[in-house]
């Protein structure tokens, strides 16, 4: 019985420190003002490629070079591959909360905390790293995600480059994580919350 409470509550932590941080991408990827800071005239083809990525439109390979199309089709495998693991974890996450409604000693306050606190551990540090050496953690993040040489262009050729510049992707990560440490002291105050005044109570 203790070792399927344990198990029970890895994976509520696991699913709930993928799920969060994969909707608060999803909130920002998909918020206009994300993209406000682009330049007016790369505007049109930043359209079109957030077109492409929600299957509404095909890419204008007339701006656009081979390695670029390939490059942003890598980059929507990515995105759809993070879309079915958080659809995995709210269905992993139904599960767990129909499984536990028969274990009655699930701590719901402690697995809320656990949670909120690991995401707020990790995305403190990866904020504060990105803050001091965003070159390093944007490089390992493509190395993990990429095939060497598929993510690198050529500024004065190629224009991806010029439409997301390196600020933007430092003001993505910024509001991401900010985002991410926002819910996780979200989570890490309701889980106070309920452990001392609901299951004090009852």
């Amino acid at each position: 019985m203790k070792n399927n409470q344990t198990l029970i509550t890895a994976l509520f932590v696991i699913c709930i420190c993928l799920a969060v941080p994969i909707i608060n991408f999803n909130l920002i990827k998909d918020n206009k003002q994300t993209y406000t800071d682009i330049a007016p005239e790369y505007q049109d083809i930043n359209q079109n490629i957030l077109g492409y990525y929600h299957n509404q439109d095909s890419l204008n390979t007339s701006v656009l070079n081979e390695r670029e199309v390939q490059h942003l089709a890598d980059v929507k495998h990515v995105m759809e591959t993070l879309d079915y693991v958080l659809y995995a974890c709210l269905a992993i996450l139904l599960i767990l909360s129909l499984v536990s409604f028969y274990h009655k000693n699930i701590n719901y306050p402690y697995i809320v905390i656990l949670s909120g606190t690991v995401m707020l551990v990790a995305a403190i540090f990866i904020f504060l790293l990105s803050n001091t050496n965003f070159d390093l953690v944007f490089v390992k993040m493509h190395e993990m995600l990429f095939s060497a040489g598929t993510w690198t262009f050529d500024t004065e050729t190629e224009l991806l480059t010029n439409i997301y510049s390196q600020d933007f992707f430092f003001n993505f990560a910024k509001r991401l994580f900010l985002n991410i440490i926002a819910s996780a002291l979200v989570l890490v105050s309701t889980g106070i919350i309920i452990k001392k005044f609901i299951y004090k109570s009852s």
